[in-house]
């Protein structure tokens, strides 16, 4: 199988590379800095990825802004209107499969537990809007000859976490033997899965052929 994977550059998307490397298949790393280099934000994306990539089975979208500020363009450029690049890129590479990968809290606050795909969705943070405005566009795009998945992923950790987050933080401090900072009562609960287990469940996507949207998360909160 020749896969592309935008973003496979950063935490998410280079377990996803390698992962996908090691079933044997034929991967690319679209990003600014990768296999072929190209900026999602630019408006010839597409065309510019098509013509160095000629033709490929599926696309695995990881790459998007992370900008949080409600009026920060790099949402609309980045997230919007890039997610509909890859779409067109798809369309130009005769993909048969797309899957992008979203974020459980497009939902916004858990209005019942556990949390199924079937939860109603009102994001409270612009860049969760932008997420799942993407997942709108890849539920439109699929057809017969697209396949189109979204998987809602929770935190993120594992190899490649950035450090300065509170995981990294914590296991960083704990390594030292550094005394463990904690800020209020410690009551948060957060529900975390590893970067491995979302690489696994891309390539189980891609198996299987499977369209919709699937929540990808760890078995508790801690």
């Amino acid at each position: 199988m020749k896969v592309i994977v935008t973003g496979g550059t950063g935490q998410i998307g280079s377990v996803v590379q390698s992962h996908l490397r090691s079933l044997g298949w034929e991967v690319t790393d679209v990003s600014r800095s990768g296999t072929v280099r190209a900026d999602l934000a630019s408006t010839d994306f597409a065309e510019r990825v098509a013509n160095e990539v000629k033709w490929c089975d599926a696309i695995v979208h990881c790459a998007a802004s992370m900008a949080k500020g409600l009026t920060d363009h790099a949402l609309a450029q980045v997230n919007g209107a890039g997610t509909q690049e890859v779409i067109r890129l798809a369309a130009l590479t005769g993909a048969g499969q797309l899957i992008y990968l979203s974020s459980v809290p497009v939902i916004g606050q858990p209005q019942c537990l556990p949390i199924a795909e079937e939860h109603p969705t009102h994001p409270l943070t612009a860049y969760h809007a932008s997420k799942l405005f993407g997942e709108q566009l890849v539920r439109l795009a699929g057809s017969p000859a697209l396949k189109t998945a979204s998987l809602r992923l929770t935190s993120p950790i594992g190899p490649g976490t950035p450090p300065g987050r509170i995981f990294s933080e914590f296991v960083g401090r704990a390594r030292r033997g550094e005394p463990l900072m904690l800020a209020g009562q410690g009551g948060r609960r957060q529900n975390y899965v590893d970067v491995r287990d979302i690489a696994q469940a891309a390539g189980q996507c891609l198996r299987s052929k499977a369209a919709g949207i699937f929540n990808v998360a760890g078995a508790t909160a801690v």
